[in-house]
């Protein structure tokens, strides 16, 4: 059985971090090693962690502020050399451990580099569920937003994700999407189950504007937009940014009166 290493980033967000911690508790996974990257300015994370450290299922590191994608990186380097790296952020729940046995004993029966499961928003938009059918993975459905894989349900080899490069330091808010674009380059597995709820907020709800540049950099670096299409996608959700925006902000007007 291949070992899982779960890696949870966190920065002075107490709460969220005992949420996930929690949900993770009901796995039970054998091999499974949960690998807590903390930068927070308080020690609050680490006295709670630390009730934990003699059972060996959990390791604890602290990193100067660097950006979570430096954090994700050092997860990397810390996982076991034959795991598959499984990334969530605080406030994610685990919803089906049932779902983590069964895309990982697929992934060891087909020898892939990476897999993924179905990923849900949290309470209000539980309906939101990603991707929601079972589709050909290819970075072209990815890049054209066709097949939408969040992060938080992705397995992926550590050896894939140092062969890829680890995560781009320099990017705030894609390089987890560039890492799945690079990922997509080899064949992956797909369970149509939701394995994990997401917390609604991440780095990238928080900025957007940031969001969607960088996206469309990643995907020119790549090679899959040109740039008039670049152009095109990058106009056509300011549009839709704006519209939610300003949707938002007449319907709250009207609910005052």
């Amino acid at each position: 059985m291949n070992a899982l290493s779960i890696v949870l980033v966190c920065m002075d967000n107490l709460e969220a971090v005992i949420k996930t911690h929690r949900s993770l508790q009901g796995l039970n996974y054998p091999t499974a090693e949960i690998i807590v990257i903390d930068s927070s300015r308080d020690q609050r994370i680490e006295s709670y962690i630390s009730e934990y450290l003699e059972q060996e299922y959990i390791k604890y590191f602290w990193q100067s502020p660097q950006g979570v994608y430096a954090a994700m990186n050092l997860g990397i380097k810390k996982s076991k050399n034959n795991s598959y790296v499984w990334f969530l952020n605080p406030g994610d729940v685990l919803i089906s451990p049932v779902t983590v046995f069964k895309i990982m004993e697929e992934l060891a029966k087909k020898d892939l580099e990476w897999g993924f499961a179905q990923a849900r928003n949290a309470y209000p938009n539980q309906a939101n569920i990603y991707p929601s059918t079972a589709v050909e993975v290819s970075q072209k459905k990815i890049s054209k937003g066709e097949l939408a894989i969040s992060h938080q349900a992705i397995f992926a080899k550590k050896s894939a994700l140092v062969k890829n490069g680890y995560f781009d330091q320099k990017l705030k808010i894609a390089s987890d999407i560039e890492m799945t674009l690079k990922l997509a380059k080899s064949q992956a597995i797909m369970i149509s189950e939701v394995v994990v709820e997401i917390d609604q907020n991440g780095i990238s709800s928080l900025y957007p504007l940031k969001t969607i540049f960088e996206t469309a950099f990643v995907n020119r670096r790549l090679g899959l937009w040109g740039m008039g299409y670049s152009n095109f996608r990058v106009l056509n959700n300011l549009a839709v940014l704006f519209y939610g925006q300003t949707k938002f902000f007449f319907v709250k007007r009207l609910r005052r009166r």
